[in-house]
């Protein structure tokens, strides 16, 4: 008779971090995956919008959360959304992009499927904390949470909308704030800046 693989259980969602920004210091990378992690869990993306994956065979699944300077991110910005400004913070959902993959032969591992990005500005952070009586970590750590809340589709784009989703960042950051306190997570040295930032209105 032949031979069937064993089913492979669901992976566990895998956590990139590539960081582009010389002035933000990551301050221990295994813990900041468990803080994603933790948000991930708190804003129910697997749950919510992992349906969405069309995968057969369940591969590996990954995000990568990237952290950019302003000239980097002003760079992704005009080349998404024709803005010439860097933004504090832009997610982009894969899932649905492709068709599934081919399932790996047996006793073969498959590759990671990237499932979605994150690009996070920690200068336009530190800029915005000034302004509204926060750390840079903390705006920061919130720009991750804004962005995990659109992969699994919350949206901005009305006043109503901004104040709904403003709520939620707030709850999954008292969520999590105890095990993972956003000045634990990054320190920053941020010089003078240097580009006028596209930054969301707050409510």
């Amino acid at each position: 008779m032949p031979e069937f693989p064993t089913p492979r259980k669901p992976q566990t969602m895998q956590i990139k971090i590539i960081k582009r920004s010389g002035n933000l210091k990551i301050l221990g990378r295994p813990r900041l995956i468990r803080a994603i992690r933790r948000i991930l869990q708190q804003a129910k993306f697997e749950t919510r919008m992992g349906q969405r994956l069309r995968t057969p065979a369940e591969p590996p699944r990954s995000i990568t959360v990237i952290f950019l300077d302003e000239q980097r991110m002003a760079r992704i910005n005009h080349r998404f959304t024709q803005r010439d400004a860097p933004t504090d913070v832009l997610a982009f959902d894969y899932r649905n992009s492709d068709g599934p993959p081919l399932p790996a032969p047996a006793g073969m591992e498959m590759e990671p499927v990237t499932v979605a990005e994150i690009f996070v500005c920690p200068e336009i952070a530190a800029q915005v904390a000034a302004r509204f009586d926060s750390t840079p970590a903390a705006e920061l750590l919130r720009y991750i949470i804004h962005g995990i809340l659109h992969l699994t589709g919350e949206n901005d784009d009305t006043p109503r909308r901004r104040a709904a989703m403003r709520r939620r960042e707030n709850q999954v950051l008292a969520a999590i704030q105890d095990d993972f306190p956003a000045d634990e997570l990054f320190a920053f040295r941020i010089p003078g800046r240097a580009v006028q930032p596209e930054v969301a209105e707050k409510s």
